[in-house]
Formats: structure tokens, sequence, C-alpha cells
């Protein structure tokens, strides 16, 4: 980007031409899995090593891949735009622009056929029902090739915008991308994966931000069902396959859902002291010995809803620095701050620790926002006072008289849940509020677990309701990894359900973790120790960090060797495996094993 600037080039531009060389690539996702994109941008994987950083949600991620909806609006946008462009390239937009046309005439014909399912009107078609309603489409078997050909070319005129032909808006290159990648793997292997998908038009409510009124919208999708058809083919292409994560845990999903075989599998011990580092235990009574149970059957209570406010108030009270309190649904989070509202206990709460909640949609400044306030109400304790004026409405209320550190309100799979470093004194404690199993009333979680029981024998699949358990304790197990973030680490992990008590439910839960996790079925109990390990844990850790540290000519040396080393790579520009000289390589090799060090201190 350094150079990007100096000689008023693109660094994007640039990196892309510098990768057909390059022996290591960084890029993300999804051009690797899409192949759509893997084409128009000219990413090779035949005969290389794939390397899939944080890969706890790889089947998600491959069955969006292989997934798309657009809306009408957008389709209709497209049609305009692909008009226009006929008479600039007749050959590459006038089959797009038939497409288009002929995919608008099948909605407007089909809209009034839906059926009403909940807050929306919903109809689906699978198999080959979807395979003759596409045919209707004029998207055939036979003509899919060069409608691909064409889209392709579309894409890729649009992705060079330093030229001045005209062609494809942003919006509508994306969902060109998405519609052709999925149509893509519908057809692919003579259409043998025909069944693996679903075709859906939907009619729902849609906000816009700018008006009063939500206004019904229609939605065309084509939902993949197995992540297998998308992820099969990176395995045939590449030499090896490595999928990595802290939290992969339940690890026997991969294998079925992502139809490739693994011959290596690893679930590793942690960094730390399991031991005396980490208290982890399931708490299934609140004060008064009131059960604590997040189940949809009693999450809407209000003896849950006061029991687990109190519960809080008194983990509050204990826990040093901040607390992250993960909830399994917005919609929950948010009942619970209105009835705590009502009968005093938030401002009890705040008056524990300076309360945060992560914010419900929004941008990325709102959510910036958010967690600076809670590090720097962490960092600054009573000299900091946030200045915020609060709406009724507000999601999110910050401040209080004495705070003793702060707490932050979240949900799983949100923002919070996933790739935030919150170390030290940022989350002392994780409690975890129920369990996070998906919404079963989403068509697509409905649709995925009978997918899987239908093809359970066939396809070699969990069963439908295993493979719901296992996205709920994924996104547990990735809540839960917030707390401890390197060797010198250390806090609490507290579970309030008492359904955890049950094994089949604790054996989903990470390994490192599973082994050393409490159980109490009295509350006051359960403080008294948590207490006792808050007292007695800086003074262990302590002992430890003193034992491991560097000293600061240590530090020097290591800051320096990294950036002589770098000024040199910058210089000579050296390849690594093919620098000349047993000197310089020695020298890059000890700058590496510190960079590691300094990494970890």
């Amino acid at each position: 980007m350094k150079v990007g600037e100096a000689v008023k080039g693109c660094s994007y531009y640039a990196a892309r031409s510098m990768a057909h060389n390059a022996q290591l690539v960084f890029c993300p996702y999804s051009y690797i899995i899409n192949p759509v994109i893997r084409r128009a941008i000219g990413v090779d994987i035949k005969d290389a090593i794939v390397i899939f950083d944080e890969a706890h949600n790889i089947e998600n991620i491959a069955r969006c891949a292989g997934s798309v909806d657009i809306e009408e609006d957008t389709l209709n946008k497209m049609q305009m735009e692909l008009e226009q462009l006929c008479f600039i390239n007749s050959l590459v937009y006038q089959p797009l622009y038939e497409m288009t046309q002929e995919l608008t005439n099948w909605i407007a014909k089909r809209k009034t056929t839906l059926l009403e399912l909940e807050f929306q009107h919903y109809v689906s078609w699978t198999g080959n029902h979807a395979q003759r309603e596409l045919q209707e489409a004029n998207i055939t078997q036979q003509c899919f090739p060069i409608l691909l050909k064409c889209a392709t070319k579309a894409i890729k005129a649009a992705s060079y915008t330093e030229s001045d032909d005209a062609h494809l808006s942003v919006l509508s290159v994306i969902a060109l991308e998405e519609l052709f990648s999925s149509l893509t793997y519908f057809f692919s292997r003579n259409g043998c994966h025909m069944s693996d998908y679903q075709l859906a038009l939907q009619r729902h409510t849609k906000r816009d931000p700018g008006k009063a009124h939500a206004e019904w919208t229609v939605t065309l999708s084509l939902w993949c069902l197995n992540p297998a058809v998308v992820f099969r083919d990176i395995g045939d292409l590449s030499l090896s396959v490595i999928l990595t994560s802290g939290t992969l845990s339940p690890m026997n999903s991969f294998s079925s859902e992502l139809g490739v075989q693994f011959g290596t599998s690893l679930e590793a011990p942690h960094v730390i002291d399991v031991e005396s580092q980490v208290w982890p235990a399931i708490i299934s009574t609140g004060p008064g010995n009131h059960p604590l149970n997040g189940s949809y059957k009693t999450a809407d209570g209000y003896a849950f809803q006061d029991a687990l406010g109190k519960s809080l108030e008194e983990i509050f009270f204990i826990a040093p620095g901040g607390c992250l309190v993960f909830f399994p649904s917005y919609e929950l989070m948010e009942k619970l701050q209105k009835r705590w509202s009502e009968t005093g206990q938030w401002s009890r709460l705040n008056a524990r620790k300076s309360l945060f909640v992560e914010p419900r949609g929004g941008d990325q400044e709102d959510f910036d926002s958010i967690l600076k306030g809670y590090y720097d109400t962490i960092r600054l304790g009573d000299n900091f006072a946030v200045e915020k004026k609060v709406k009724p409405n507000d999601s999110y209320v910050v401040g209080c008289e004495n705070p003793e550190g702060a707490a932050l309100l979240a949900v799983f799979r949100g923002k919070v849940s996933e790739g935030i470093d919150f170390s030290d004194d940022n989350a002392r404690v994780v409690i975890i509020v129920g369990i996070p199993f998906p919404n079963i009333n989403d068509i697509q979680v409905a649709l995925k677990k009978e997918f899987n029981d239908t093809y359970k024998m066939s396809k070699n699949l969990l069963s439908g309701n295993e493979w719901y358990c296992q996205q709920a304790f994924r996104a547990l197990n990735q809540a839960a990894g917030r707390c401890i973030r390197h060797k010198f680490d250390y806090g609490a992990i507290l579970l309030l359900d008492e359904r955890f008590q049950e094994k089949r439910n604790r054996t989903y839960i990470s390994k490192w973790l599973r082994k050393s996790i409490k159980q109490f079925d009295n509350f006051e109990q359960s403080m008294k120790e948590l207490k006792s390990f808050f007292s007695h844990i800086k003074e262990r850790i302590s002992n430890n960090t003193e034992s491991e540290l560097p000293n600061s000519e240590n530090e020097e040396h290591i800051t320096s060797a990294w950036q002589s080393c770098y000024r040199r790579m910058q210089i000579e520009k050296f390849d690594i495996f093919n620098y000349r000289g047993q000197k310089a390589h020695e020298d890059v090799k000890n700058c590496r094993v510190n960079i590691a060090q300094k990494e970890c201190y």
C-alpha cells in the first residue's frame, strides 16, 4: 500500500498480478471457494496447499458460497443496466439481458401463488421440480455454459475499473457473481447436485431506514443445503486442505458435511494450565435456588428473567475487570433489558459494572464506539465517565456512579463472539446464558434439518438433530474462547443453564474445557468458590510470569533484530526460500524465532 501511494498506483491490482508467481498468497475465503470469483480474478489452487484459518464456520461459508438471494428490485436494476450495455457488446450482454428478463417475468407470475408462512409468504421447489421452474425462466442445462461465459466476461470487464468502457455497477456485479456461482453448482456434474438445492420465492417485509413504514419485497433464492457440493471441488483441485481454528470442536461433522476425508485430525490441549488458570462451572440455579433454564419454553417467563438478573448482579460483584455475557438471540436480550428496566434490576446491575450492549445491526462505527467505551471503562475505572445521550429506545445504556469494571452484553454469532481479542482484564469472566440453537423457525434451518434426515444414509450425513446441536455448540465454544487469549491469561467461564448438567450437552464443549467443568446446584456455594478463585489466581499467575518473561535487554534486541531484518527484506527483495548466502539465511531464521517470541509476550 505504501508503494502504491508513492507511485500513484493501485496496490490491489499489483497484489493480484504478483499472486501469479507468489509462493504464499493470503486472500479472503470467497476468492478460493466461489468459482466465479476464482475464475474472474485468476486464483489458481490446482496442486496448491490450501489453509483455511478460523475454519469453524467453513460449513456455513461453503453453503453460503453455493447459495444466492436476489431481491426483485436488484434484478430489475441489473436488467436495465444490461439493456443499455447491449448496444456496446451484444454478444456478451444480450444473453444476460434476456435471462434476467425471463427471470423477472417468471417471478411476476409465481409471486401471486405464494403461501403464507409465519410472517412472510413463501413457496419452494427442490430437485427436478426446481429444474423445471428454472426451465420456465429459460435457464437450462444446455444454455447455461453460454450464459456462464457471458457472465464471466461481464464480471471481468467490471473488475478493471481503470477502463473507460461502460460496465455493470458494483451491486449488479455482486448479484451476478452470486447467481452464477449458485447456478454453476446446481448444473455441475451433469446435474447430479440438483437434489442438494432448494429453489425458493419469498415475499417479506423490508424496512427502509428512510421510510416510515416497512414495505413488501420479493426475493428469489437458490439455497445450497449440502456444503460438500462446494467444498468437494476445493479438495479435488488442491494438493492438500488444512482446516485450523481455536474452536473447531465438535469436529465429527466436518468430514460428512464437507464431503472429504481428513487423514489427520488433532484436538490439541490449551497453552495454559487449565486446572489453575481457568474456572469453568455449570450454575444450574440462581439465588433462592430458582432453576436457570434458557430454553424457549421458560426464557419468556418472569421467574427465569428475574433469577438470571439477580445471578448476574452477584457475579458482577465478585468478578474483577470486564465481563462478557452472551445470549442466544437479540430478541431474548432485548426482552431481558425491558424486564430488568421495569423491575429496577438494570439499575442494580449498572451499579455493579458499567453496562454496554452490542448494537443490533447498525454500522461498524456504532459497534466500535461501544467497544471503545467498554475498553476505556475497564482501563480507566472511576476516572472514566461516558457522556452519551441515551434515547428511550436505545439498546445500549452506559455509565454508573461507582463502576467496578464493565459488562458487555452480546449475542452468540455476533460481532463480539468472533475475532475480537478480549485478553486480560477485558474478559475476566465469560457468562454463557442458555444454549444458542439456531432459530428453528428460520426456513433455511428447517430445510437443512429435513435435508440431513432425508439423505443421512445415502450421503453419509449427520441426522438433522445432530447437525442442529453441533451448530449450537460450535457457536458456544467460539464465544467461550474469548476468555483465555494467551499463556498468562486467566478467567472464569460460567454456564448459566441447568441443561448443561446433562452429559449429552457437555460432550459438545471443547475438549480443553470439558474435563475441568465444575457443577453447582447451590448458587451461594458457586459464588463462594468463584470468589476464592479470583482471590488466589493473581499470585499464582505473577509467579509463573516472572520466571518466563524476558528482560528489557532481550525485548530491545528482539525489536531491533526484526527492524533490521525487515529493512533488508525491503532493500534486497529476497525470496526466503532462494536467498543466497548462509549468513543472511541464519539471520532471517533467527529473526523469525524472535518475532514468535515477541508475539507471545
